[in-house]
């Protein structure tokens, strides 16, 4: 896939907003954006506040991705470096005054000459023509003479500035469109040419309807507020708690408005058309207002949409920040920090293209002259396309030229190796997430070594052990930001096909010792080459299941051929089932035909055989055949395929018995840690959804391997199985393109259950054997949800019982034996331990539970691995061998609400600082503060803090859970439900307490609150044991109403409310009985009671 300005190379001198904005654009769009500095202190805005961990946030919003060299152009040797740029460059942008240019020999004219192809964009206040071209300008001198001020705010009151910087925001805009058109005339001519951009100009370009009113009447406009002046009603209006927006921009919304205002005014001669409302505008709204005074704001804006009539609320801008729907648009992006700092968040690109890479995450701002190596180091490789490169300079004090290095580089021999020394390549390891950059020719175990990788090796990397085996992805990594060539590592060497040969190697594997770096890379580390694994928490849960199996076993005694009766031994198979068994209508797997006949005359005319008779099927199938009496078991596989791990039940199909359960991490999590992070990748990569239905089915042939292993039982004796899966999953697993299930509507390929045989999707299992997948219920609610619908029959409840399936993506259904509705909400990863500073998944080592003293504010916590509490006798030596190595899902989610009622963290999800807390445990964390669970570094660990942003990424997790439930009960019109269910592995781990301190799930006698433990695998338990659950799951999905979060209004409200802890409007009476909380601020705009001082202590 290429990005529209890939291979563009952009020379960048602006600074400040309007250029470096045109830039971040292009930047955004796929091209190289070198930004050219002044040596002492670089671009002003990296001066600018507001400040994170001693950087500009401000800077970082509009410089990502970009590479910055420092040069002086008044220096002969930095001249020398920029002519050498340019003659790589496309294109030239610079924001000095005019003349500037000119004076330093780098104008317009000057340029053309020597390269004729380069497009030269210039941004100033006044542009390079006219009587004012030298005065300086800034944004509001351009808003104000430019005319936009004169029509912001209030008549009869000050003018106003616009609060965005639109006279450098709407100028960089213009550059970069003007780039763009000068980029395709170029395509056509193969000449550059100069794009000259005002913000003058701009500002008078978008006053498109001022202009009109102007030109037309001779009068120009005053302010009129937030009403627009040509069309009414198109402004806000007071409701009972606020205001909102209405814009009835026609004859027939306003007809609509007046039917949701039960207003007889539609046909009134005063309002019946859009010059006469705009005549009698005052009088409309005082109308209006009339009825929507007494009107709350949610209920309006409820109603107004209802009726199609475009509305909203006036949303601040960290409201802005956690709307749903900019969050769906991935509006809101991660800003990587320079020297792996803090990460910041800015605005993405609102340019969505088909093909163009979208990363959740952006490249981080660069240091001041960081990149000057590299592009020095990439000058001297590069053939120059319109000239010689000459005379460059290595470093700018050193006095040399770029001639006599590469003179001297020659002559020892070297320059090969020291041009591949300085083009370090970024690798990223999956699932940890850890990235860093590498020297080429670094092995991949000293990579992961560096970066606290957990890759196993005990060999010390001679390529014996074969423990640091680790699986190079290629393609498009639109959540990473990179694109990996299939060369990115090493060529294959003589180890590691040595390895190969005597002791195998999965194909697509290498030898982290063996393999080096070679360019950008993004690499999986699969469990069984972790030092601490996983542990993948699902296990079976103790239940009743009446055994009715679709898969058994039927001993008979055949009668020998004859001259007399010479029909096939099938057909005597068949006569001696009716006879014997009274098994009527009989066929046989095709693959068993050729080893039918040794098997009847090695078992004298006696076998048993393996029949297959689905629920919905009258003909028994002959899946296998042994001689004589067999007087084994046979077994099936209960599969949860989800999307972080994939957990299995092998079971005895004679006895019903779970005789081993096991699982792995999904492998596919290398392409993305959530589904539409999959979903993108197929899209976005040729092949891709291929390639993760290769990487889930090996995941799985794996697995089942495991699980034979640990039930010491041969594998091809597994001959049914069941599966359940989200989807994504299920289409990825059936191996369809999940196109579809990123784009509304999210049609399924197919929702009904399905009957295969194994072979059909490569698991590795007896070639007779057969798979169920149960059905899907809708869009992105699947066969999961479904099986979770089996385990807890809500359909058959006295009680209304919300049972919620907490993972990556949260299934929630609410339902008793009247009705049940079902949705599913996209929580993200962050309950899983992902997207936190010290998070990382359950395994040995990782913190799982938390307690914080409400009076001293100090932590005690429990690790995995030990049941001892951190203060307790003998803790130390239980994790002597894993020692503390960071926080999981579960250990987050009570730390963070052991906060909230500690009183170190405020509703808003703010900490509090040291003096507001009174606890030394509160440090300053850039402008924030963050609460140290544990500092390890005496003893070289880790430090586990969380952090405001961890705080964040909970926030928006929760949120998207506590909605979607809320979003169900508004369907049932209740405020309360009966009992809730917690399913899946991470609900039997959190402790329901905490989770509604959190505001995860709606209020509820504590008691009420249960875990199903993996409830989606007991129910593919179920399914596998007996075929009649098969029929009922099936008629029961086909009952279950969808709802559709993507498209219901209140779900936004919802969520913004379930931001807070528990949430800013539902009450949460039964918690507020059993906690206090205490009512404390951190919000330092909030005056002496927000910043920190306790005012009162409340229930609730």
């Amino acid at each position: 896939m290429t990005s529209p300005l890939q291979d563009i190379l952009i020379v960048d001198l602006t600074h400040v907003l309007a250029g470096p904005f045109a830039s971040m654009i292009c930047q955004d769009l796929g091209a190289r954006v070198i930004k050219v500095e002044r040596p002492d202190t670089g671009d002003d805005t990296r001066s600018f506040p507001p400040f994170k961990d001693g950087d500009s946030a401000y800077f970082a919003t509009i410089n990502h991705g970009k590479e910055s060299i420092a040069l002086d152009l008044k220096s002969s040797t930095d001249r020398e470096t920029f002519e050498a740029l340019l003659r790589h460059a496309d294109v030239v942008l610079e924001n000095y005054r005019p003349g500037v240019m000119e004076r330093l020999g780098y104008g317009w004219d000057s340029l053309h000459k020597r390269f004729p192809a380069l497009i030269y964009g210039a941004v100033s206040g006044f542009g390079h023509t006219g009587p004012d071209r030298l005065k300086p300008a800034y944004d509001m001198v351009v808003q104000a003479r430019g005319g936009v001020m004169s029509i912001t705010g209030e008549k009869d009151r000050d003018p106003v500035r616009v609060g965005a910087s639109i006279g450098d925001i709407i100028a960089g805009m213009y550059l970069c469109q003007g780039l763009l058109a000068a980029l395709i005339a170029r395509q056509k001519t193969g000449v550059g040419q100069k794009v000259d951009i005002a913000m003058l100009d701009s500002q008078l370009a978008i006053l498109e309807h001022a202009v009109a009113i102007t030109a037309t009447t001779g009068e120009a406009p005053e302010p009129s507020g937030a009403r627009h002046p040509s069309i009414t009603p198109f402004e806000t209006f007071h409701v009972e708690d606020g205001l909102v927006v209405i814009a009835a921009g026609n004859d027939g919304l306003f007809a609509k408005l007046c039917n949701v205002l039960e207003l007889p005014l539609a046909d009134d001669p005063r309002f019946a058309t859009n010059a006469a409302r705009c005549e009698n505008a005052r009088l409309l709204k005082r109308l209006i207002e009339a009825i929507t005074l007494g009107v709350k704001k949610a209920d309006m804006i409820a109603r107004l949409e209802a009726a199609g009539i475009p509305t909203a609320e006036i949303q601040s801008v960290d409201q802005v920040m956690q709307d749903p729907q900019i969050l769906a648009r991935n509006m809101v992006v991660t800003v990587n920090a320079p020297d792996g700092g803090s990460e910041t968040l800015a605005a993405g690109n609102p340019i969505k293209m088909s093909d163009l890479p979208d990363p959740v995450e952006r490249s981080a701002p660069p240091r001041l002259d960081e990149h000057r190596a590299q592009i020095l180091d990439w000058l001297l490789d590069t053939p120059a396309p319109q000239q010689e490169c000459r005379g460059l300079l290595w470093n700018g004090a050193s006095g040399l030229s770029l001639s006599k290095i590469l003179l001297m580089f020659r002559q020892a021999n070297k320059i090969e190796q020291v041009i591949a020394m300085s083009q370090d390549a970024l690798v990223i390891f999956t699932p940890s997430g850890k990235r860093g950059r590498f020297p080429v020719g670094t092995p991949v175990l000293t990579a992961a070594r560096q970066l606290g990788v957990d890759l196993d090796s005990v060999c010390g990397g001679r390529g014996i052990c074969s423990k640091c085996q680790v699986t190079p992805s290629v393609g498009e990594f639109p959540k990473h930001g990179v694109t990996v060539e299939p060369d990115a590592l090493s060529d294959w060497n003589a180890v590691e096909q040595r390895y190969k040969d005597k002791r195998g190697l999965i194909d697509g594997r290498r030898l982290g010792c063996q393999a080096t770096v070679q360019s950008d890379i993004v690499i999986d580390v699969p469990p069984e080459s972790q030092v601490h694994r996983q542990v993948v928490r699902k296990r079976a849960e103790v239940r009743d299941i009446t055994l009715n199996t679709a898969v058994r076993l039927q001993y008979i005694e055949v009668e020998e051929p004859d001259m007399h009766h010479p029909s096939g031994d099938l057909e005597r198979i068949k006569t001696a089932l009716h006879d014997q068994a009274g098994i009527d209508r009989v066929e046989i797997d095709v693959s068993l035909l050729p080893s039918l006949q040794p098997i009847l005359r090695k078992g004298k005319w006696t076998i048993t055989v393996a029949l297959h008779k689905d629920h919905d099927s009258e003909v028994s199938q002959i899946i296998r055949v042994w001689p004589g009496y067999y007087e084994g078991s046979i077994y099936g596989l209960a599969v949860d395929l989800g999307s972080t791990t994939i957990a299995a039940h092998l079971c005895d199909l004679k006895t019903g018995e779970v005789v081993a359960s096991s699982g792995i991490m999904n492998p596919q999590i290398r392409f993305g840690e959530d589904l539409m992070s999959r979903v993108s990748y197929a899209m976005m990569n040729e092949g891709g959804d291929q390639e993760m239905t290769k990487a889930v089915r090996e995941g799985m042939r794996a697995l089942f391997d495991q699980i034979a292993g640990e039930a010491n039982i041969e594998k091809d004796l597994i001959l049914d199985a069941t599966f359940v899966c989200n989807p994504v999953m299920h289409h990825l697993f059936l191996g369809i393109d999940p196109y579809e299930l990123g784009q509304a509507p999210f049609a399924l390929a197919l929702n009904t259950s399905l009957s295969l045989k194994a072979s059909d999707l490569e698991l590795g299992l007896h070639q007779g054997a057969r798979v169920y997948i149960l059905p899907c219920i809708a869009g992105h609610v699947g066969a999961d949800a479904a099986a979770v619908a089996l385990s807890e029959s809500p359909n058959t409840s006295e009680d209304l019982v919300l049972l919620v399936d907490v993972g990556t993506n949260a299934e929630i259904i609410l339902g008793d034996k009247s009705r049940v509705l079902a949705c599913s909400s996209p929580t993200g990863p962050a309950f899983e331990g992902a997207q936190i500073s010290s998070g990382q998944r359950a395994a040995p080592g990782a913190i799982e539970r938390v307690e914080i003293d409400p009076v001293t504010k100090e932590p005690r916590f429990r690790v995995i691995g030990s049941e001892k509490w951190s203060n307790e006798e003998g803790f130390d030596r239980d994790i002597a061998t894993t020692g503390i190595t960071g926080i999981c899902g579960s250990g987050i989610i009570e730390a963070i609400a052991e906060m909230r009622l500690a009183g170190v963290l405020d509703a808003s999800g703010l900490i509090g600082s040291a003096e507001q807390t009174g606890s030394a445990r509160c440090i300053p964390d850039g402008r924030t503060n963050s609460y140290l669970l544990w500092d390890g570094s005496a003893d070289d660990g880790p430090i586990i803090t969380v952090t405001n942003p961890d705080i964040r990424a909970i926030q928006m997790a929760k949120a998207a859970l506590y909605s979607g439930a809320r979003l169900l009960m508004d369907k049932f019109e209740v405020d309360t439900v009966d009992r809730i269910v917690l399913a899946g592995a991470f609900g039997a781990h959190i402790s329901s307490k905490h989770a509604m301190v959190l505001g995860m799930i709606p209020d509820c006698p504590l008691e009420n609150v249960t875990s199903a433990g993996n409830a989606a695998g007991t129910g593919a338990r179920i399914a596998l044991l007996n075929i009649e659950a098969r029929t009922d799951i099936e008629k029961t999905v086909g009952e279950i109403e969808k709802i559709e979060t993507a498209v219901e209004p209140r779900f936004q409200e919802h969520f913004v409310n379930a931001s807070a802890m528990p949430n800013s409007a539902d009450p949460f009476p039964i918690l507020n009985s059993i906690v206090d909380l205490p009512d404390v601020s951190f919000n330092a705009g909030g005056g002496e009671e927000a910043g920190g001082r306790r005012r009162r202590r409340r229930r609730g």
